[in-house]
């Protein structure tokens, strides 16, 4: 089994100390390590053009789119740092350190693309913050969209420490599990289970695979805890969007694959085929055969950057490392701290726009425009600061167009936006069921333009440099945006509801 993992990693920390975008790897991996990218045709500048997020189908308004083996034992948390964290700007300090009770999940994984199939085992260990009688796990391959292309997750086995557990399946993506007591504040429990996925055969989604790649996004049964809130059971949308909420967590995931593939995947490989990323709220796998090149990028700390192309694609690697780690150093210095020591990045087949999940990238071919500055924007809007993508996905779609768009260029107001969502862009998901056509302009393009429009780049840049500092390893809820502006500017309630966003209507 091949693993794509780090190369000279103290050549890369010292080099860092010289060069903020310095090439450390340029190999070519796969049957064919001869074969070579070639140039990436460019994407026309219209607001449809790129599907940052499993958005809908970039189309123009007047077109409708196309529509019970022992568990590991589980990963003891990190001790607590003293390691100074870098100051943010705008004189915002640095980023809070990640709560030291989130949970920690222990996973092996056996992967076959031949059959498009996973088999896994998996431990969490969970302490919540409230009294629950419960657990509850989202299982989102079963969501409408990958559902109906044939993905199917089902829980096998599952244990307590006090004896073997039979989940009950509230809907296809959400399962309760009942605690034989109440579980406190404090106290700790430990949940091993089973799980066999099936991968839908080449959807444009999250989730797809045929013979020589696979995409596997939120594959594992994750546990939707939102502290000081509760479960999360916002239902799953059907459009190429998400309803995801989930803290950060600790994962450890031992990924199996047959010899002749690669592996890019949330955090850093350990060498063993086993990935280990801290503090991150979910877990995305990409396999396939690919070519990839590696780079430093200071954000502000060095942080190693993979990407990979797969081998039937022609784009060039190299140019989405350039834009990956421009883009990266750029929002760090506007908005904060990128706190993970490694971001991959994959190109696979069947897939228009990008998908993001923390500290990996998926994306399709020819996506090297807005997408990728979209995508590399939701590492600090999803990944770094949570919220309930299905309660509020402005919050992160919205914002991070904000940032696509200032990165890009943009003009404020450069296209329209769909008549029925002028003015609703702070609508919950199940507001956009059966209104998917005007989803992405009502969303990402309205919120984006709004915060071009409010005031000058400078002053709404340290705004969301507050709300990074003070919402980093969180869930953010819309009031926290709102304290995050208000000592910048005062009536930002009021002026955005003027430009289309409306919090708290």
């Amino acid at each position: 089994m091949r693993h794509v993992a780090l190369v000279a990693l103290v050549a890369f920390l010292v080099a860092a100390a010289c060069s903020s975008n310095v090439v450390v790897a340029d190999r070519a991996i796969g049957d064919d390590a001869s074969a070579q990218a070639s140039a990436v045709g460019s994407e026309t500048p219209t607001p449809f053009d790129a599907v940052p997020t499993e958005a809908p189908d970039p189309t123009p308004l007047a077109t409708q789119p196309p529509d019970p083996t022992q568990p590991p034992d589980p990963t003891q948390p990190p001790a607590p740092t003293s390691t100074p964290q870098p100051e943010g700007p705008c004189g915002v300090g640095p980023l809070p350190l990640p709560a030291p009770d989130r949970p920690i999940y222990d996973a092996s994984l056996t992967i076959d693309p031949l059959n498009r199939t996973l088999v896994g085992e998996m431990t969490v260990d969970f302490g919540p913050d409230l009294p629950i009688e419960e657990l509850i796990l989202r299982l989102w391959p079963n969501g409408p969209r990958p559902a109906d292309g044939g993905a199917e997750l089902s829980i096998t086995w599952a244990e307590l420490p006090s004896g073997p557990v039979e989940p009950e399946l509230l809907t296809p993506t959400l399962a309760r599990i009942a605690l034989a007591q109440v579980l406190e504040p404090g106290d700790r429990i430990t949940l091993s289970m089973g799980f066999e996925l099936v991968v839908p055969i080449e959807l444009r989604s999250r989730l797809s695979g045929r013979d020589d790649y696979m995409r596997l996004g939120t594959v594992l049964p994750i546990l939707p805890w939102e502290p000081g809130v509760g479960w999360a059971t916002d239902p799953a949308t059907s459009l190429f969007a998400e309803a995801v909420l989930s803290p950060v967590a600790d994962w450890s995931v031992a990924i199996k694959v047959p010899d002749d593939y690669d592996v890019l995947a949330s955090g850093v490989d350990d060498g063993t085929g086993r990935w280990r990323v801290e503090a991150a709220r979910d877990f995305a796998i990409s396999i396939g055969r690919f070519r990839t090149v590696e780079a430093v990028a200071m954000a502000p700390e060095p942080v190693v950057v993979t990407v990979g192309v797969h081998e039937t694609i022609d784009d060039d690697a190299q140019a989405y490392l350039d834009k990956v780690v421009d883009s990266l150093e750029q929002f760090s210095q506007r908005f904060g701290q990128y706190p993970w020591p490694s971001l991959t990045f994959a190109v696979t087949p069947n897939l228009r726009g990008g998908i993001e999940f923390p500290t990996h990238i998926m994306q399709g071919q020819n996506t090297i425009g807005r997408t990728t500055s979209h995508e590399v924007g939701h590492m600090f809007f999803y990944s770094l600061v949570g919220n309930n993508q299905g309660s509020d996905p402005w919050l992160d779609e919205g914002i991070t167009s904000y940032a696509e768009f200032t990165y890009e260029g943009t003009v404020p107001n450069s296209y329209a936006i769909a008549p029925e969502g002028v003015g609703q862009a702070t609508r919950p998901m199940t507001f956009w069921e059966g209104r998917g056509t005007a989803y992405y302009s009502s969303v990402y393009s309205q919120t984006g333009f709004a915060l071009q429009n409010l005031g000058p780049q400078a002053d709404v840049d340290c705004a969301l440099a507050r709300f990074v500092s003070q919402n980093a390893h969180g869930i953010a809820r819309p009031e926290d945006f709102v304290a995050a502006f208000e000592p910048t500017f005062p009536d930002v309630v009021e002026r955005l509801a003027a430009l289309g966003v409306v919090i708290g209507g």
